[in-house]
């Protein structure tokens, strides 16, 4: 089978969907059954790829929402789209004897057969979590794929669920192929995270950690106010340590992070890759409040790393923590603080959690996600 793969959203810093797409490009040309694999970004092909030169994402977000509310450009930014979609087609139809794999929702008109990857449904779940041009851009972009793609992927089950019930699609159509972890999350001992720790203020072993963009999703709010419910001794022992770039609409809980007591909440920004294993591995206990997850990564980077987790328990998280963390069931902050300090001081839990946690993530890995992708390729090729 000759593969041509989507290496668009690889750039830095690395998202989730360019870590998957990067993943996916180191592993899938070992994997039985895939004869080759060439590279597409944009209206280039390439047989080679190299993880180590990765482009630089444009941070002009601010200049792009101010542009937006010019009269008419929203119509030029769709113009713009469809020509550009336009050229992309034209560049890849001497490949049609290839599988197209999207690793981001969306596919090209492409004349071969293709595959989209369905991260999540929350611009269709939870719209009012997102800016209103990333719902119409994205809900078009999925139907589009759900139409037109031959076969469809996502990372758990919960999301195939909802797209069978939410757009009635042939079962046979969708295949689960779980992500992966990475071997730099693993626990490590004391002295290993001591100096990395100090450059950002911490100590391992001393903090509540949060990882992921500050956006309404993420329900950043109910975290601060479980944490801020905790008995002022723990607060203060433990503070709340927040690690993700700011997204749409997070001023208000980028306020709030400024505004609460000084040593009790630490924001971080975005941290690079390199660092992000030592500061989960470094945390007491990892939590994650969100209103949704497509698939939950940070959670199974923390259970690989040996933390203990609180986590939401709705969507694909439950799939993936529930049995190996406290689940918390949402609405009040109460029972989350409850939940924390639990995860803080009950030692015999935390034992059975750590070793619970480093099983189910020693189920996970990138080559295991590379294989699900390419039998999933398979059996529709069969077909």
């Amino acid at each position: 089978m000759k593969l041509l793969l989507d290496i668009s959203a690889v750039q830095a810093p690395l998202s989730g969907i360019g870590r998957y797409s990067c993943e996916l490009a180191a592993h899938l040309p070992r994997v039985e059954g895939i004869d080759s694999v060439l590279f597409v970004r944009g209206t280039g092909v390439d047989a080679h790829f190299d993880p180590a030169q990765l482009p630089r994402q444009r941070r002009d977000g601010g200049l792009r929402r101010w542009l937006k509310r010019l009269p008419g450009l929203r119509r030029g930014l769709s113009t713009y789209r469809r020509l550009k979609a336009g050229r992309v087609a034209e560049s890849l139809d001497r490949f049609a004897d290839h599988v197209y794999l999207s690793p981001n929702f969306s596919i090209p008109r492409f004349k071969g057969r293709s595959v989209a990857t369905i991260h999540d449904l929350s611009v269709f779940r939870y719209p009012e979590f997102h800016p209103r041009d990333r719902v119409e851009h994205l809900q078009a972009e999925i139907r589009y794929s759900l139409a037109n793609a031959n076969h469809l992927l996502t990372d758990s089950h919960s999301v195939r669920d909802e797209l069978l019930a939410r757009f009635h699609l042939e079962p046979g159509r969708v295949s689960v192929a779980p992500l992966g972890v990475d071997s730099a999350y693993r626990p490590r001992p004391a002295h290993e995270l001591r100096a990395p720790l100090a450059a950002h203020g911490l100590q391992a072993g001393r903090y509540v950690l949060t990882v992921g963009t500050i956006e309404p999703r993420k329900n950043l709010d109910a975290l601060l106010d479980a944490h801020a419910r905790l008995d002022a001794g723990l607060r203060r022992q433990y503070p709340l340590v927040i690690v993700g770039a700011y997204g749409w609409s997070s001023r208000a809980v980028l306020d709030r992070i400024r505004a609460a007591p000084a040593g009790e909440v630490i924001y971080l920004d975005y941290v690079p890759e390199s660092e992000l294993p030592l500061i989960i591995g470094g945390a007491a206990m990892f939590c994650c409040a969100s209103h949704y997850e497509g698939f939950g990564l940070p959670v199974l980077e923390a259970f690989s790393s040996g933390v203990p987790v609180v986590c939401a328990d709705n969507s694909a998280l439950s799939e993936l923590a529930g049995g190996c963390a406290l689940m918390w069931p949402g609405g009040d902050p109460e029972s989350l603080a409850g939940l924390i300090a639990r995860a803080l001081e009950d030692g015999e839990w935390r034992e059975r959690a750590v070793a619970d946690g480093l099983a189910r993530s020693g189920q996970y890995r990138w080559r295991n996600t590379a294989e699900a992708v390419a039998e999933a390729l398979r059996g529709m090729v069969d077909r």
